[in-house]
């Protein structure tokens, strides 16, 4: 009992949903959540990447919690409503952030909207990452870009980036 009550959600037993405190199970989400809080007060436009949607999912629990209107992009929009995503997102200074799969959305999106790019996770192939990260660097663009990679040192991730480096 005594170890329970340090963990999160204090039982063995786990609801089929998020445990609402997942933040602190990850060091990379309390780093979303704190680069999310900074850009707010500064008024910056955040893109954030993941190649996993189950990740999408739990980064955007991360941004509700916040409270900030954002929109999410990946596989399963259909093409017929993802030019209306990228318009809405341009031209709505109230939507704050916009999740995208970096497979769906790393290709031909102009968001020069977003002065903030944040790479969740690092994929194999770096080309992946570096379209991701160019959906701000596009001419419009009126901002300096910042580009943030989130990766976890001593694990698979980091020697997946090391070897993006090498490619």
């Amino acid at each position: 009992p005594d170890v329970l009550a340090e963990l999160p959600g204090k039982s063995y037993v786990r609801d089929a949903g998020l445990m609402d405190d997942h933040l602190s199970l990850s060091g990379k989400m309390e780093v979303l959540d704190y680069c999310l809080d900074k850009y707010n007060q500064r008024s910056d436009r955040v893109l954030i990447f993941s190649y996993s949607t189950k990740t999408l999912d739990l980064i955007e629990n991360c941004v509700k919690a916040h409270g900030y209107k954002f929109l999410r992009l990946d596989g399963s929009t259909s093409t017929k409503k993802r030019q209306g995503l990228v318009d809405k997102f341009q031209n709505d200074d109230s939507h704050k952030a916009f999740l995208i799969s970096t497979k769906a959305g790393g290709l031909g999106l102009n968001l020069t909207a977003a002065n903030k790019v944040i790479i969740f996770d690092v994929n194999w192939n770096p080309s992946y990452d570096e379209q991701a990260q160019d959906r701000a660097f596009r001419i419009g663009q009126e901002r300096d870009v910042e580009v943030i990679r989130l990766v976890s040192q001593g694990t698979v991730e980091e020697l997946m980036y090391a070897r993006q480096l090498y490619k």
